[in-house]
């Protein structure tokens, strides 16, 4: 299309050329008092003439603006650069525990947006370990106001504040109010039942187990290692055999499935008397799961227990027995709670050669007290203080 033009412009220049070289003719102008009468072709080239100086003048502006961009453009990357460097001296200075260093750095590094927020974040991390409340406050707030994202994350930084601080109280209630807002989080259940731990406010504990087993806050021992904590709390106060019957029934099936809290169940009916239930629960414990596990379980409760002597006694009888630490300790257990004092002994010795010094000198300077040999049993209580 171009060309196209071109053409007819060269065209119309060959036509009209000729006659212009002929007749001129003229251009007047007037303005005011004022008079310019110019030839034609004088006219057309003073027109080319002003285009060209006004198309040199675009030129020129369009110039003097780019190179303001180009500048701005050099002190926007500039600053980047000191920002940039700034994050990385304060991330080091955060981890070399300098903490005060860490948040001057950080709380005024606000070239990016995105580079401002991870730099109010990590000065708040300063500021909790500095156990200043205000300025981690000022950080997260700061934080907060340019990224609304990392709502959760100056959340669970504030609460940390308050741990901190040991402030639990306060810890516990910036989580909860959020806690419904998040039921599917494992850091905010996580963080939740750790203040709780802290607080020994097992009922509120107890109330949240749900949640960190639907999300999986703790891993699998973690989270037994919990639950144990919290019946033991439970059962501390327990004083009547009904209601531990109450509490063991309301246990689930799985739960009642782990060594731990079998175990802890099965002394607690021991110790209130009820031997015949604590019998059940450690048979049902031999016979379903890990024997092992469970004769942990037994060397744990100092009452006789019939049945299980005889049970233990049955399973002995298997030569791979004589060689477990863990088994013979058990029944030497219940020997020493029936006052069978010699059997006791002779077990628990069995027990010190193979698995070495341990707790069991105790019980065996308590045996050999009962057979008047005081001598060896100073000896022996000797060597359990080593």
């Amino acid at each position: 299309m171009k060309l196209v033009c071109l053409c007819i412009i060269f065209c119309v220049a060959m036509v009209v050329a000729p006659s212009l070289v002929d007749n001129q003719g003229y251009v007047f102008i007037s303005l005011g008092n004022y008079t310019v009468e110019l030839s034609v072709i004088v006219a057309i080239g003073i027109i080319i003439l002003t285009f060209l100086l006004f198309l040199l003048l675009c030129q020129l502006i369009k110039w003097f603006f780019s190179c303001k961009n180009v500048f701005r453009l050099f002190f926007a990357r500039r600053r980047e650069a000191t920002a940039r460097e700034n994050l990385y001296l304060g991330v080091l200075a955060l981890l070399e525990q300098r903490y005060s260093e860490a948040h001057k750095l950080l709380i005024q590094n606000t070239h990016s947006k995105h580079r401002s927020v991870a730099s109010y974040i990590i000065a708040a991390q300063a500021a909790i370990q500095t156990k200043s409340e205000k300025d981690c406050i000022k950080a997260l707030d700061k934080a907060l106001k340019i990224e609304p994202r990392a709502r959760l994350a100056c959340i669970l930084l504030h609460s940390d504040l308050y741990v901190a601080l040991n402030d639990y109280e306060k810890a516990a209630e910036i989580i909860e109010q959020v806690s419904t807002e998040y039921q599917n989080n494992a850091v905010i259940f996580r963080k939740l039942a750790n203040i709780y731990v802290k607080l020994n406010d097992y009922k509120r504990l107890r109330e949240i187990i749900p949640n960190i087993k639907s999300c999986k806050a703790f891993s699998f021992d973690d989270f037994m290692k919990l639950q144990v904590s919290v019946y033991e709390n439970e059962l501390r106060n327990i004083t009547d055999q009904n209601e531990l019957c109450g509490v063991w029934s309301q246990v689930s099936r799985n739960l009642k499935k782990q060594s731990q809290i079998l175990g802890l169940f099965a002394r607690k009916f021991a110790e209130l008397g009820d031997v015949s239930s604590s019998e059940k629960i450690f048979l049902e414990g031999l016979r379903k799961l890990d024997e092992n596990t469970v004769c942990l379980e037994i060397v744990k409760c100092n009452v006789f227990m019939p049945k299980i002597l005889e049970k233990l006694e049955d399973l002995s009888v298997d030569p791979k027995k004589d060689n477990n630490p863990i088994f013979i300790r058990a029944l030497a257990n219940q020997y020493y709670a029936r006052k069978d004092y010699k059997l006791a002994l002779e077990y628990l010795r069995k027990v010190v050669a193979i698995d070495g010094i341990s707790d069991d000198f105790i019980k065996i300077a308590s045996c050999y007290e009962s057979g008047s040999l005081c001598d060896k049993s100073n000896l022996s209580l000797s060597k359990s203080s080593v």
